[in-house]
């Protein structure tokens, strides 16, 4: 196998400039064009096709070329094992591409697809505006938050930052002391919109989306939990009856689907025809309303058709559990906060596994602000 790969945002909307050739012809086949596009990973957003020319070689005994009256179509012997090849030598050039810069300029955060459903919300890339928010067929609903009160002391413990009374207790984890990397080294400014951080280096104007940002964090934290198997439970004081339809309780009552809940954290037992009660969650997300966060995962499994916990499969529920985790836009953040997040970003490896989604930052170097406002 061959691959002539382009960076992601040169990806389109259709499969047009994504060209596919089996043993030196043409061909149009979806399980390729989809090993194609998982050999990018999260990198390539949902419903776009990268800029890529893939050339496959089978033996020719392996291969039937007579599916199709003009020949654009091919069945191969063993499909499964051509749909692992491609998308293993994809991913392992794609992680080393020379497109990805030792800091990126954009960095993806979580995809949105969790938001379309529920209109709350899984290293490249514009912060979205409104108007690209509605085009993506989603727009995230703004919490009202209660106006943070006035600090009664000045005195802050430098190794805690402490947390704004109008945010849950958790809502930013706390970091450590100190940070010599990229996010730690800014200079925070302010916060803007309720919505995006304002920072600065000493060369570049930096706007990180604080709901993506912290929405990164727990999702890495999850994951990491979860690979670990040390996702810890908060155990409910009363249980809470939680009403589902029946597709989704008959693959709740699987016993393969129950273990899959209680690797993410929750306790879970059937109490009548359409009825779960739940008795705990994942520590990690205890000031999250239960309800909401519980209905999401079990349809990001359902939806998945989950049987083996696949880690793909896990990601994307991960996304979902993390969106309910994080701060909304909207939220008042403190200067303290602001500082505690941008130091837990550079705990986070944004081009390793990137979650294809709204961009976390915006950067913008000084000589292009000095341009745009006529100084060069």
């Amino acid at each position: 196998m061959r691959a002539f790969l382009a960076a992601p945002e040169e990806a389109s909307s259709t499969p047009r400039s994504t060209f596919l050739f089996v043993a030196k012809r043409f061909v149009r086949d979806r399980s390729l064009l989809h090993a194609l596009g998982m050999g990018y990973g999260e990198l390539l957003e949902k419903g776009r096709y990268p800029l890529a020319a893939l050339f496959v070689e089978v033996p020719g005994q392996e291969l039937d070329v007579n599916v199709h009256p003009q020949k654009l179509e091919v069945r191969f012997a063993r499909p499964q094992e051509v749909y692992g090849a491609v998308r293993h030598v994809v991913g392992a050039a794609v992680a080393r591409a020379p497109w990805l810069p030792p800091a990126p300029l954009r960095a993806y955060t979580l995809p949105p697809e969790s938001l379309a459903a529920t209109a709350d919300q899984a290293a490249e890339g514009r912060v979205a505006t409104p108007a690209r928010r509605e085009s993506r067929g989603w727009q995230e609903t703004l919490r009202p938050v209660a106006r943070a009160r006035p600090r009664e002391t000045a005195q802050v413990d430098p190794g805690i930052e402490p947390l704004a009374e109008s945010l849950p207790p958790d809502a930013v984890p706390t970091p450590a002391p100190r940070s010599d990397g990229f996010f730690g080294s800014l200079g925070y400014i302010g916060q803007v919109h309720r919505t995006y951080l304002v920072c600065e280096s000493r060369d570049e104007l930096v706007i990180v989306d604080q709901h993506a940002a912290h929405e990164r964090i727990t999702f890495e934290r999850l994951r990491a939990a979860h690979r670990q198997r040390q996702v810890v439970r908060q155990r409910l004081l009363f249980p809470i009856p939680i009403e589902i339809d029946e597709p989704a309780m008959a693959a709740v009552r699987e016993a393969a689907a129950l273990d899959m809940l209680g690797a993410l954290g929750f306790e879970v037992e059937a109490f009548g025809p359409k009825t779960l009660l739940l008795r705990a969650v994942p520590d990690l997300l205890k000031r999250v309303d239960p309800k909401p966060l519980l209905l999401d995962v079990i349809a990001g499994l359902a939806s998945d058709g989950q049987t083996g916990g696949a880690e793909a499969s896990f990601d994307k529920v991960f996304a979902t559990m993390a969106c309910h985790g994080a701060l909304r836009a909207g939220d008042a953040v403190s200067a303290e906060e602001a500082r505690a997040l941008l130091v837990q970003l550079d705990g986070v490896d944004l081009r390793s596994h990137c979650p294809h989604g709204r961009p976390v930052l915006l950067r913008m170097p000084v000589t292009e602000i000095e341009q745009r406002l006529g100084r060069t």
